[in-house]
């Protein structure tokens, strides 16, 4: 009888040490998602201010290259009428 209660003793404490290995790893798992999550929390704010910095400056860009484009096709224009007026002054 004392040789069943031993080995039931040994069988249980093999199974609590596996059990707590159990427990670290995953204690541990958890430990680096909330060391990720922290991260992302962290320079999430970040990210978005960048990204929207990003649009004011595409959005800066295009705004200038439409007036550049704008005044390019006011000078083709001109330059169209002139050429015309020349044409026609030599009729």
């Amino acid at each position: 009888m004392e040789d069943e209660y031993s080995l039931k003793l040994e069988t249980m404490k093999a199974e609590y040490n596996a059990e707590n290995r159990k427990k670290k790893e995953l204690s541990e798992e958890l430990q680096k998602v909330k060391d990720t999550l922290d991260k992302i929390e962290e320079d999430f704010p970040k990210q978005i201010s960048d990204l929207k910095k990003q649009i004011v400056d595409a959005k800066s860009k295009t705004d200038e290259y439409e007036q550049k484009t704008q005044l390019l096709s006011e000078e083709l224009k001109k330059l169209k009428a002139r050429k015309q007026q020349l044409e026609e002054n030599k009729s």
